[in-house]
């Protein structure tokens, strides 16, 4: 099925190849045409146009060889799956005939899946990884749902349901009421926060589903859970080293030796960086003392 571009700013061949450089348009065409090379930029688009139209582009088809068409129809495993290419396919099922002159083929109706593969077209994320474009913009579909954002941080859905990617974002951060009410959870905005996101998702994407803009308690609650969510941070593990007595962790906790490797966190009790257990065991045996392995 051929899919659409969702960015306007890249509608067709001609406004795609008219970003590129005149040093990348001869690369191109150093790959479509064996003819001489114009050197003015709209002769080279023009000369990319004529290629890739008509019964030119089927000829570029049939100077392929096995190799090279497998590789091309590779696309619609990888490039197509990952965004890169937008392709037009249809059922393999007799869309190609051209095989059955080959030997044992008589009661097949296709040779690969690959045979439903009609058109194959790079998209702007495409041009923007194989390096034929400067910059990608990623297009935002349009909120389509009405959201109602409450004083008591309740979301009401007005009208328009929720899209199923909008349900599964509003469950990270918030706990679900009924079928058309959520309730933000501290809780689990600070589980999102510690997974990586970032409260400013949710503002966002509330904000855009909410004309009236978020009220104060709102954007107050963010604001703290936000700043609240990084307030701690992990800086590794550590081994809890127990000692004999009080009198010989605060002797190994002061002395000049072991200070900088440990610190004392109660009565007779040390803490101990993982990564620096030997170094603070052969001190310790610099001091007369064994610690036993766990």
């Amino acid at each position: 099925m051929a899919k659409e571009y969702d960015n306007p700013e890249i509608p067709d061949v001609r406004t795609a190849l008219d970003q590129l450089t005149v040093d990348s348009l001869k690369q191109l065409l150093n790959l479509l045409s064996d003819e001489s090379k114009p050197t003015r930029k709209a002769d080279c688009v023009a000369s990319i146009e004529r290629c890739l139209s008509g019964e030119k582009l089927k000829a570029l088809w049939e100077r392929l060889d096995d190799t090279q068409k497998l590789a091309v129809a590779e696309l619609f495993e990888y490039a197509a799956t990952l965004g890169l290419v937008d392709v037009a396919y249809i059922e393999p099922w007799e869309a190609k005939r051209d095989f059955c002159n080959l030997w044992g083929v008589d009661d097949m109706h296709f040779l690969s899946r690959y045979d439903g593969l009609i058109y194959f077209r790079i998209n702007p994320l495409g041009a923007y990884c194989l390096g034929l474009a400067d910059q990608y913009q990623p297009s935002r579909p349009k909120a389509k749902a009405v959201l109602q954002v409450l004083p008591s941080l309740h979301v009401s859905v007005v009208s328009e349901g929720l899209t199923l990617e909008e349900t599964l974002f509003l469950d990270i951060w918030a706990e679900r009421d009924s079928d058309s009410l959520w309730r933000l959870d501290r809780d689990k905005i600070l589980q999102a926060v510690e997974r990586g996101q970032r409260v400013a998702e949710l503002s966002d994407f509330l904000a855009a589903r909410d004309g009236q803009g978020l009220p104060q308690t709102v954007e107050g609650f963010l604001a703290v859970t936000a700043r609240q969510a990084c307030a701690l941070k992990n800086t590794g593990s550590v081994l809890l080293v127990e000692c004999a007595d009080e009198d010989l962790a605060e002797q190994i906790a002061k002395h000049e030796q072991t200070q900088s490797l440990c610190q004392r966190v109660g009565p007779r009790h040390l803490a101990v960086k993982v990564d620096a257990e030997e170094r603070f065991r052969q001190a310790v045996h610099g001091l007369g003392y064994g610690m036993l392995r766990g």
